[in-house]
Formats: structure tokens, sequence, C-alpha cells
């Protein structure tokens, strides 16, 4: 069972610098880096052309493998500076329980 995260209502409540909301994606500077160009963006909905997922995220500016893609769950720990698991649970909580969500970030 998986669980349905609003991701544009959870990613609205952060600050993001030099946002572009379209139907599809949030572009903006990656929260990740100070920079201010609009390199970061992640997918809303899912994208078959793409393959990506909703809240799949990528920064085309990331030196580090760490923080050049990733899946929503590590974005939004990064974001709340929580762990991982502590931001599954919060999910859990706010959207209903599930058996499990994906335990990798990609």
């Amino acid at each position: 069972m998986n669980l349905k995260v609003d991701i544009r209502a959870e990613l609205e409540v952060f600050p993001w610098k030099r946002a572009t909301w379209t139907p599809d994606k949030l572009i903006a500077a990656s929260p990740f880096r100070y920079d201010s160009t609009p390199s970061f963006y992640v997918w809303l909905h899912d994208n078959p052309v793409t393959g990506a997922r909703a809240g799949d995220w990528g920064d085309y500016g990331a030196a580090d493998p760490e923080y050049r893609r990733g899946g929503f769950v590590k974005l939004l720990a990064f974001l709340r500076n929580e762990t991982e698991e502590e931001t599954r649970e919060y999910l859990r909580w706010k959207y209903g329980t599930a058996r499990s969500l994906p335990m990798s970030s990609r």
C-alpha cells in the first residue's frame, strides 16, 4: 500500500529561491547549495515520458553525487532537518497508515 502524498502542498511550506511552479514540476535554486541559479527541480506528479515518479528531484549544479538526485523522502527529510525515518513517520501520520514507504532514497 502506498500513500497518496500531496507533493506540492508539502513543498509549498518551504521558502524557495527563484521558484517557478508548473503543473508538473517545481524549478528553483537548490536547497542544498548556496546558489541562486534555478538548477533544481522536483516532479509534482508521475511523468510517464521520463519515467520520473512524483517527488523525484534532481540538481544539475550539484558536485556531490549524494545531492544530485533522489526521492521525495530524502528531500523532505533535508528540508525538515530530520532523518528519513522521522520523515516517513510524519508522512504515515499525515496521509494514513501504509505498510511501507520506499526505504531507499534512490
